[in-house]
C-alpha cells in the first residue's frame, strides 16, 4: 500500500495518496523513511535518483524519518 500511495503522489493525486499512507501507518507503526532506506539502499546512478524521489514522496506523505524512542523518565528533585 505505501507504493500505491507513492505512485498516487507522483501522479498528483495527493488526497488519495495521503489517505492510503495514513491507513498504512495506522497498522504499520514501525514504518519510517529510515527503515525503508535500510532495506532499499540508494546504490548509484539512476537507481539512486529514483530512490531519492521515493524517499521525498514518503516525507511529503507524512512518513516519519525515524521513530523517537520514548520511555519512562525519572524526575530528580
Amino acid at each position: 500500500m505505501p507504493w500505491l500511495a507513492v505512485a498516487y503522489a507522483g501522479l498528483g493525486r495527493q488526497q488519495e495518496a495521503q489517505a492510503l499512507m495514513r491507513e498504512y501507518l495506522a497498522t504499520n507503526q514501525r514504518f519510517t523513511v529510515t527503515v525503508w532506506k535500510r532495506y532499499h539502499p540508494f546504490g548509484n546512478g539512476v537507481l539512486a535518483s529514483q530512490r531519492a524521489r521515493i524517499a521525498e514522496k514518503l516525507h511529503l506523505l507524512g512518513v516519519p524519518e525515524d521513530r523517537v524512542k520514548t520511555g519512562l523518565m525519572r524526575l530528580v528533585p
